[in-house]
């Protein structure tokens, strides 16, 4: 059988195009580091490296959101140590107005430190985490927490209390609604006229703020020797 000149020419040229590709191809895989560049390459294999980027690229996303709870949480204990000596020092001030040799001129002084205080505390409840978020609104992350009133401050935020996934089953609060936090009472305890033995108890809300003394109070209760 006599072969053509142009049919040895076209094999000539075909396998020194498929030997370029080979080329071409371990070239790409020397310089990725990677013996897979398609599916096609080794679908077996190639299936299990995409579970293994998707299960890198979670774990990588628990990571962030570790390190974000743990700076929301870091700023809150921050915000929160400023609030307490903060209002360590509004007692001190309020201690101080009630001595008696105090003039008009000295409390009014004060009046206005108070008034300061009430200030820089809004302020601290209104803080902000690293991506701008209000710390202590709840869901409301867009909503400047407190507001100032004439009689304080109103919290328009919600009760939410937001999470972070940070492992497959686990998740971490990103800190504290701001009513839990900065208007949180001791617990109070009510009951009907006529007690028969049953009472409500929950922590208390503040109805009118202008009608507080700021007196402490408690309720004793006794057993007869008849038990009634």
């Amino acid at each position: 059988m006599r072969i053509s000149t142009n049919t040895l020419f076209e094999t000539g040229a075909t396998r020194l195009s498929d030997l370029q590709a080979r080329l071409s191809k371990t070239q790409v895989q020397l310089s990725t580091g990677r013996r897979i560049l398609t599916p096609a390459d080794d679908p077996v294999a190639a299936s299990q490296a995409l579970d293994l980027t998707q299960v890198q690229g979670v774990n990588l996303q628990f990571a962030t959101n570790r390190q974000g709870a743990k700076s929301s949480l870091n700023q809150e204990e921050s915000t929160l140590a400023s609030a307490t000596s903060l209002l360590q020092d509004t007692k001190t001030l309020v201690i101080q107005a009630g001595n008696a040799v105090l003039s008009n001129s000295d409390r009014a002084s004060i009046a206005t430190d108070l008034s300061g205080r009430l200030d820089d505390l809004i302020a601290l409840s209104n803080a902000r985490d690293g991506t701008g978020s209000y710390l202590f609104s709840g869901y409301q992350t867009a909503t400047a927490a407190f507001t100032k009133t004439p009689t304080g401050a109103q919290y328009q935020g919600d009760q939410g209390q937001r999470f972070a996934q940070v492992d497959t089953s686990r998740q971490i609060a990103l800190g504290d609604a701001g009513n839990t936090v900065f208007e949180q009472n001791k617990t109070i305890v009510t009951a009907t006229g006529v007690n028969t033995g049953s009472g409500t108890i929950s922590v208390g809300a503040v109805v009118d703020a202008t009608a507080l003394t700021g007196d402490s109070y408690s309720v004793k209760f006794s057993v007869t020797s008849t038990g009634t």
